[in-house]
């Protein structure tokens, strides 16, 4: 998905904006996934959930989203071009640290499968 990498930080621009709250913005990127897809242990920051946390850090001075910085295999963004004010420092998924300062950490964790409670 071409725009999934630079998702939270354009949500995050929004909420510089005054367009929606923080708290709002943790309901719609963590919790309500979560608790829509009823996926178990995710989404909040519980005892006995999994540790995924997204660490983000307000820049001095914008950046701008260049090809280059691109991750995903697509390799494009309609994204491409949009100054950004906010910057995703480091991604934790299930307590591992995967992503730290622009560059992919460890390639060789690839997370687990999630779990869903389905009803019949």
């Amino acid at each position: 998905m071409p725009t999934l990498q630079f998702s939270l930080v354009t949500m995050l621009e929004l909420v510089e904006q005054g367009v929606l709250s923080l708290e709002r913005l943790v309901w719609l990127m963590c919790h309500n996934p979560a608790r829509l897809f009823s996926i178990t242990r995710r989404g909040f920051l519980r005892p006995g959930y999994k540790a995924d946390i997204t660490m983000i850090r307000h820049c001095d001075a914008p950046w701008t989203l260049t090809p280059d910085l691109i991750q995903s295999k697509c390799g494009w963004s309609p994204l491409t071009g949009t100054a950004y004010h906010w910057q995703v420092a480091a991604t934790i998924c299930n307590g591992h640290l995967i992503y730290k300062e622009g560059r992919i950490v460890d390639n060789d964790y690839r997370g687990e499968a999630l779990r869903f409670r389905m009803e019949e």
